[in-house]
């Protein structure tokens, strides 16, 4: 379904309500929910959230990615566990819960309303800075070779700085502040937009990837700097 969804699969993109493979992932939903929860109805979760945050009502990808943070949460994906599982098991968990964490902040800025995830309730990692055992999930490299980005990790970045936005701009207790406090916080969400984006490296900014080759790469990198300007203009502006 996301494959058709996102044009990937070859063929004309379905449409989001005729698509049978939608219907098919949707018939596991009460399994996920009333049975022994498993990490994949937590995925299936995760891509129906997906497809979903694209359609001009909000309502099912917020319900969906709520529902799978709270299956996530039923199987401990936010928190460590390494004794209990071998260290392919462990990755594989980290990268569904802040996939899942991404979409949650994504989806509920879009929305206006509070993520559901608090980041005070995560002991989990953040995605590596360097491959681990030469494992290249989530890192993108330049024609050469050099440098090494994981950009996994920067979109969990701008998610947590989508919660601060929420938490600083719109949410209800934001609306309390004093002027003072709210230049105060203000300011602070703009000190970590600025953060997030002097850790990336200069060969993926975005005049540099306009020479890029990597047309794919251009596009998610360019959508991703895009994101980081609509946020600073969101906070500067109220």
């Amino acid at each position: 379904a996301l494959a058709y969804h996102n044009g990937y699969s070859g063929r004309k993109p379905h449409s989001i309500n005729d698509t049978s493979y939608i219907k098919n992932a949707q018939s596991v939903l009460t399994d996920a929910i009333a049975l022994d929860t498993t990490l994949m109805h937590v995925q299936v979760l995760i891509g129906l959230s997906m497809l979903f945050r694209t359609s001009s009502e909000p309502t099912p990808a917020i319900v969906l990615i709520a529902t799978a943070l709270r299956l996530a949460h039923k199987l401990g994906l936010h928190r460590r566990y390494p004794q209990q599982y071998d260290p392919g098991t462990c990755q594989q968990r980290d990268r569904v819960f802040w996939i899942a964490y991404i979409l949650d902040r994504s989806i509920s800025a879009q929305a206006r309303i509070s993520p559901i995830q608090l980041d005070s309730d995560i002991d989990v990692d953040l995605p590596p800075l360097e491959p681990l055992c030469g494992d290249m999930g989530g890192f993108v490299i330049t024609n050469d070779g050099q440098p090494k980005f994981n950009f996994f990790r920067a979109l969990v970045q701008m998610a947590r700085i989508q919660g601060f936005v929420h938490k600083y701009v719109y949410s209800g207790s934001a609306q309390k502040y004093s002027a003072t406090e709210r230049a105060h916080n203000i300011a602070y969400v703009l000190r970590e937009l600025d953060a997030w984006t002097a850790q990336i490296p200069p060969d993926f900014h975005p005049t540099a990837l306009l020479e890029s080759e990597n047309s794919e790469l251009t596009r998610q990198l360019c959508m991703l700097f895009a994101a980081r300007l609509s946020w600073r203009a969101m906070v500067s502006y109220g």
